[in-house]
């Protein structure tokens, strides 16, 4: 299972990646022993300052367990700002926050995501689940070389595709794809992950186009998620030029829907819809993430542009085992692993770890 295809996982958790597109750079965190999807995220003005911000995020610090009330330099936590644009009072968007060497100095340094919030709540754990390991994070960059790709949805769109360093330099300077590359249009994953302590999702990749999920749903058992899979294969958009009118079924596109929880009348989340084969029929079929929304931006692109490579998409599965933590922040905080079928199941079955508690040798 560690070999699980859309990353390398050789190298240890977590992981700080330099994401190049023709419209600038961005910092993301992953850990994927948690999750496929991102912890932190910040946008950036250049590969500089990118490289400064992996070097801060890897001079974080965070008091160990148990330790005294001591003086910790460069400690890095996150905290709730007011949402950025909102008429809720209530709103907060959480940050990842870092001290300086002098008292009451400190600045937001990246933005938290949901997942983040989500999996610590999850895990009963603090931000020293991730943050005391940040100084050991390996530091990788990809680059997504971007052009203007004729004959698609817009006369502007664009197509995006893994590339390395000398190809990006390129593009950036032609403005056009390279003639010999041989990269495809699309490399679609859909992940069906269930989690030891109860819970399975399901989570569209296309590694062409961005390394972290597109599309997020949330299922009650393995069967469901494999149902929701089911589905997203099915999904369908309009050709390039179809006429208006022209059956398309099981289409599925993008919608705005109210936020949950929210006094904000004007705050909206994106989801999938999928419509049925009778008019009228139609379900949510996922979340849209937000990088589903800034790749899609950038690429001046409609939703056919991803859903053109779903039908072809490899269905994986994919396990986490969660067990107590003896050496953790609180008496029964847990530790999440990617685990084999066969552990995730005896697991299960078990209802715990096997010794009841979480093995550091699978962190190795």
């Amino acid at each position: 299972m560690r070999s699980f295809l859309l990353l390398n996982l050789a190298a240890a958790a977590p992981e700080i990646l330099l994401i190049a597109r023709h419209n600038g750079w961005s910092v993301e965190v992953s850990d994927v022993d948690l999750t496929m999807s991102q912890l932190f995220t910040a946008s950036v003005n250049s590969e500089a300052s990118a490289q400064a911000l992996a070097t801060r995020l890897q001079s974080c610090s965070y008091p160990e367990p148990g330790a005294k009330a001591e003086p910790c330099p460069n400690m890095c936590f996150s905290a709730g700002i007011p949402c950025p644009g909102s008429t809720d009072p209530h709103c907060e968007h959480t940050v990842l926050m870092q001290n300086g060497q002098k008292p009451g100095n400190q600045s937001a340094i990246m933005n938290a995501t949901q997942a983040y919030s989500t999996m610590l709540a999850r895990l009963r754990a603090t931000d020293g689940y991730i943050v005391r390991h940040l100084k050991t994070a390996h530091v990788r960059t990809q680059f997504f070389c971007e052009c203007l790709d004729d004959g698609k949805w817009f006369p502007d769109e664009r197509r995006a595709y893994a590339c390395d360093r000398e190809e990006f330099a390129e593009v950036m300077r032609t403005g056009k794809c390279s003639q010999s590359s041989a990269a495809p249009m699309h490399v679609d994953v859909i992940m069906v992950a269930g989690r030891s302590q109860g819970g399975w999702s399901v989570e569209l990749f296309d590694k062409a186009i961005a390394t972290e999920p597109l599309w997020i749903a949330n299922a009650e058992s393995e069967s469901d998620a494999r149902a929701i899979a089911a589905r997203m294969k099915q999904c369908k958009y309009p050709r390039p030029g179809a006429k208006a009118g022209e059956p398309c079924p099981h289409l599925c596109f993008s919608a705005g829907v109210p936020c949950a929880d929210s006094s904000d009348p004007h705050c909206e989340r994106s989801v999938l819809k999928q419509n049925g084969l009778k008019p009228g029929e139609q379900v949510i079929l996922a979340n849209i993430t937000n990088t589903y929304e800034k790749v899609l931006g950038g690429l001046q692109a409609p939703d056919g542009y991803v859903i053109a490579g779903v039908s072809q998409a490899v269905v994986v599965t994919q396990c986490y085992c969660e067990c107590q933590d003896p050496h953790g922040w609180f008496a029964n905080e847990l530790r999440s692993y990617m685990c084999e079928r066969e552990e995730f199941d005896r697991i299960v079955k078990a209802g715990g770890c096997s010794n009841g508690t979480f093995d550091v040798a699978v962190m190795v």
